[in-house]
């Protein structure tokens, strides 16, 4: 099994509170370390100077796409690159502009979502408020060379905080189109019609499908109150799209609940597990969801009742139901979990924690097999961070022919660069 681990910046509890990616740390196999690899090396970047916000998805043959922003001066410019027998393509641009929201938390997308389509999103600040920031998402027909003009996943609203950005692939009668999932600012501080989950104004989550001409299409409230900004996550599931999200109800707990797409239509939300957290604010701290075949799983941060732990549930069909949930670690953990599976059903959990006798914070990570009936603990791995305050959130994916790549941002705050590593070849 072959993974990456990267480490983007790790943000206050807050949307506004956003910074930079600082540092990446690897697990080769499930067995050993990649520490201890001969075969590993730096390589050439395809990003440029002054780039950061690494962003990695897979192509639809499976290799590493990796996204970026580049700044020079005060531009910025979305520009990807794919890795295919160990040479990165020639970067593409996607997009540029002078007042982008540039950050390592709300990071922008490049993804490839059928052998002809490609979409990609990104942050613009919006003038009419200090804090305020829009969505604009575009799309290409021919492999990137050229894209669509930009498009905002939504119309007519106040000036607000919109992101956390989930794309996927949708298609009906007319057509091939792309489907946006996102946290709407809309309604903070309004009062809303009471619905049977929630009645108050705050957050939503919201979704809807772009045609390759630019209309919106399938515009629809998912959930009327989520958690601020907590980020999204999304597979593309062996029934549809499955979206996994942090919930928030009036009496302020904060629990994982997902929602399916099926024949157009976003399933009535339900929980992933009932953690019971209460938390009168923002964790940072979103879930993960990924699937293979009809396995789908999901991870999670809670600190319900004051124990800090990580969690991990298993759906067996398709994402229609999960069982109970298994405690990956619990204690000295930060969360920023992340999760990776593969065509044999090996799973990997990455998350941050500080030990409480040691001066530095780590990554930790676990290894699971998906068995039959059962779900089986395998190795375990670590890496040492030199920090005790660690800034970053670890990522991780499995990867296909026979290689892995990890993605971080070096230099400084004011000249980062992303840098790239990879073994296998």
């Amino acid at each position: 099994m072959n993974l990456i681990v990267k480490i983007p910046m790790i943000v206050r509890p807050a949307i506004r509170a956003l910074a930079t990616l600082v540092l990446v740390a690897p697990l080769l196999g499930c067995d050993a370390s990649i520490l201890e690899s001969s075969n590993v090396r730096e390589t050439a970047s395809p990003a440029g100077s002054n780039s950061q916000s690494p962003r990695l998805s897979q192509d639809i043959n499976g290799n590493p796409l990796l996204s970026w922003i580049e700044t020079e001066g005060a531009a910025s410019m979305l520009k990807y690159s794919v890795l295919s027998q160990g040479q990165w393509s020639q970067p593409r641009e996607v997009s540029r502009g002078n007042s982008w929201m540039v950050n390592g938390a709300d990071r922008p997308s490049v993804v490839q979502l059928t052998d002809a389509l490609f979409a990609a999103h990104w942050l613009v600040k919006n003038p009419a408020s200090a804090f305020a920031y829009d969505i604009f998402t575009s799309h290409s027909l021919n492999e990137g060379r050229s894209w669509s003009k930009p498009i905002m996943p939504y119309t007519g609203v106040k000036p607000g905080e919109y992101g956390f950005v989930s794309l996927y692939h949708s298609a009906d009668e007319f057509g091939d189109a792309y489907g946006v999932v996102w946290l709407d600012g809309r309604n903070v501080g309004d009062q809303i019609s009471a619905d049977e989950r929630h009645d108050q104004a705050g957050v939503a989550l919201r979704s809807v499908q772009i045609g390759l001409d630019g209309s919106l299409k399938e515009q629809t409230i998912i959930d009327n109150l989520v958690c601020d900004c907590c980020p999204t996550s999304l597979t593309q599931g062996p029934l549809g799209p499955i979206v996994a999200y942090r919930n928030r109800d009036e009496s302020e707990q904060r629990d994982i609940f997902f929602s399916r797409l099926t024949e157009g239509q976003w399933s009535t939300p339900l929980p992933v597990g009932f953690d019971d957290w209460h938390i009168n604010g923002c964790p940072v701290n979103g879930p993960v969801i990924v699937s293979q075949g009809a396995v789908v799983a999901a991870a999670w941060f809670t600190a319900a009742g004051g124990r800090k732990s990580i969690r991990l549930a298993l759906s067996r069909d398709g994402g229609q139901t999960f069982g109970q949930s298994t405690e990956v670690d619990h204690g000295p953990v930060i969360g920023r979990v992340d999760l990776a599976i593969d065509r044999a059903n090996h799973i990997v959990v990455s998350w941050l924690a500080v030990p409480e006798d040691s001066e530095y914070a780590e990554i930790r990570l676990q290894a699971y097999v998906v068995g039959d009936v059962s779900l089986e603990r395998e190795a375990s791995d670590s890496i040492t961070l030199k920090t005790k305050r660690p800034r970053g959130i670890p990522v991780i994916a499995s990867l296909s022919d026979d290689a892995s790549i990890l993605v971080w941002t070096s230099g400084s705050v004011m000249a980062p660069k992303v840098a790239v590593k990879i073994w296998g070849y």
